[in-house]
């Protein structure tokens, strides 16, 4: 949820909670206001009919005046309270508001219960609520969208800093221009931000740096060690175990370098070095890892079959268009199985490999992490598809997975 979506909430429900309060304060407030004002009232019309008793006037006039003798002198006062009485005209009870009390005048005792009817002054109550009611939600309504445009404002130069961090990589080696505000808070969050960005920076260089040259300078000892290698096992020698231990250092050896050079591509894909592109044939390159992954195929009686239609040029890196291939190729073999089969698809824009393999589908999301490797292939170095990956995201191809009647099938889409 938003930030600003979140404070707009706490502040509706923040004036709902108030609208009820200050609602049922008023209500209750009005309601004594009012109630006390009818009480004063009958108590006057109490002293004038009083009056008119002694005067020996009529007074009588139900339900409002009710004038009862009695045959002794009572001497009590109920307070006033409210009561309901039957009116035939509306065929409903109505409320009403009483207050009886006794008075003796001439040697005669009278009940006297005066009421007044509450129909009005509740008519008057609910009339004064609905304009409180009404007035209160379009004053709250006012306050909200000033507040929310009140609180874009504020909000403004956090909303800017946070879009250039989205954009922000700490490969580019810069450092980045956050928007000022003269909003402590925020200012202290750019100053935190600047810092640890700069840090970010500086340490990511330092250890990529510090990779490449490691990787460099591997690459001439690993080279010696391999062509030495090669020459002992060109040599005529009797001894079969040592034959068979070169052999096994020869495969580590050859090992390490793949994985040295492709970390070094990796490193390079990953920090977006620029590389010469231009437009192939993709068609083209299939065919020609087709061709060179033959042999090997062949050594585990593997079929390949092709449907290449596509003539169309793609814009790629010459090399990196091979690597593609080969990763994805080689790791159709490597996964399979004796007497497997690979199904090689191109169109227009799609590139398409199927193999056969292990039986039950790929956790996608690790499928194209660096070492996510079968436990089984021994030569994989568990890099292959993480540099495909790579190189689908520098060229903005689309890359998937899916397991289909068996079938291991990953798709490249232009």
């Amino acid at each position: 949820m938003k930030l600003i979506n979140k404070i707009s909430r706490y502040y509706l429900l923040n004036s709902t909670i108030v609208f009820f309060t200050a609602f049922a304060a008023i209500y209750f407030a009005l309601n004594w206001i009012i109630k006390d004002d009818v009480d004063e009232q009958l108590f006057v019309n109490k002293q004038e009919i009083m009056k008119k008793i002694s005067k020996g006037i009529p007074v009588d006039n139900p339900p409002f005046i009710e004038v009862t003798e009695l045959n002794k002198k009572m001497s009590f006062e109920q307070a006033p309270g409210d009561t309901s009485i039957y009116q035939a005209e509306v065929n409903e009870m109505e409320p009403f508001r009483q207050i009886v009390s006794f008075y003796s005048s001439n040697n005669k005792h009278y009940k006297l219960t005066v009421r007044t009817s509450l129909i009005e002054m509740e008519d008057l109550l609910i009339s004064l609520l609905i304009i409180f009611t009404v007035v209160f939600i379009m004053f709250v309504a006012i306050l909200y969208f000033i507040n929310r445009k009140t609180t874009k404002e504020i909000f403004r130069p956090f909303y800017k800093n946070l879009f250039k961090l989205k954009k922000y990589s700490i490969k580019s080696g810069e450092t980045i221009e956050l928007d000022s505000s003269d909003i402590d808070e925020f200012t202290e969050l750019n100053v935190v931000l600047n810092e640890l960005s700069e840090k970010a920076s500086k340490e990511y260089q330092a250890l990529k740096e510090f990779t490449e040259d490691l990787s460099h300078e591997l690459q001439t000892p690993v080279s010696i060690i391999k062509s030495r290698l090669e020459l002992l096992l060109q040599r005529k020698l009797v001894d079969e175990e040592m034959v068979e231990d070169l052999r096994k250092a020869y495969q580590n050896i050859n090992k390490l370098d793949k994985l040295n050079r492709s970390l070094i591509l990796l490193a390079k894909l990953e920090s977006k070095d620029f590389f010469d592109s231009t437009k192939i044939n993709i068609g083209e390159t299939v065919k020609k890892i087709i061709d060179n992954f033959a042999d090997i195929a062949e050594s585990k009686n593997i079929a390949i079959t092709s449907n290449i239609y596509s003539v169309n040029n793609i814009v790629c890196n010459v090399t990196l268009a091979d690597v593609l291939v080969s990763n994805l190729l080689s790791n159709a073999i490597r996964h399979n199985y004796e007497n497997g089969k690979i199904e090689v698809y191109l169109s227009e824009s799609l590139l398409r490999i199927s193999n056969t393999g292990c039986e039950q589908p790929l956790n996608e999301e690790k499928l194209f992490s660096r070492f996510d490797k079968n436990i089984t292939s021994k030569e994989s170095i568990g890099l292959g598809l993480a540099i495909v990956k790579k190189i689908c995201l520098l060229y903005n191809y689309k890359i998937r997975y899916s397991f289909e009647k068996q079938m291991h099938i990953i798709e490249v889409e232009f």
